[in-house]
């Protein structure tokens, strides 16, 4: 008797101390680990890391901003633009590297109207990094003049002249 209350006090402490161990293990610090592959580029890890981090609701600025850096370094334009709307939209920052990600992101996703439209907040330091100018009111003036000559005059269709 004593033998089989062993045997079942020690299973049922291995199996608690499994279960220990793996809720602890699931208590994952996603900043720290998105940034440090951020710093070392590991770009594949970093956009598996946050979008688990995301999944389970554990986001942030930092992580979005990291995500979108991630997705545009890997050559995903389309979802960099996602994620840098959804920053701009959720957190209300719009800092000239979230633009330009965003212009970016735009371009080489084949939205050049949308990157236009994103460059139009461009600073002035930003503008001549990308070699985009600000629309102006006017464009240009055209002055044109001239006469349209009749040859019906007779039949009542006189000559025309506009300016």
């Amino acid at each position: 008797m004593y033998d089989i209350r062993t045997r079942v006090t020690g299973f049922l402490l291995v199996v608690l101390l499994m279960t220990g161990i793996r809720a602890s293990g699931q208590d994952i610090d996603y900043d720290a680990l998105s940034l440090q592959q951020f710093n070392n580029a590991d770009w594949e890890q970093l956009i598996i890391t946050t979008r688990r981090a995301r999944s389970v609701g554990h986001t942030s600025y930092a992580i979005d901003y990291r995500l979108g850096v991630a997705y545009y370094n890997t050559g995903d334009y389309f979802e960099s633009a996602v994620i840098f709307e959804d920053i701009i939209s959720e957190y209300g920052i719009q800092n000239d590297l979230i633009l330009e990600y965003l212009y970016y992101s735009y371009l080489f996703s084949g939205r050049a109207e949308d990157a236009l439209l994103v460059a139009r907040d461009f600073p002035f330091h930003l503008q001549q990094k990308t070699g985009v100018k600000k629309n102006r009111i006017i464009e240009g003036i055209m002055l044109e003049g001239g006469a349209k000559l009749s040859d019906a005059t007779a039949a009542g269709v006189n000559n025309l002249y506009y300016g």
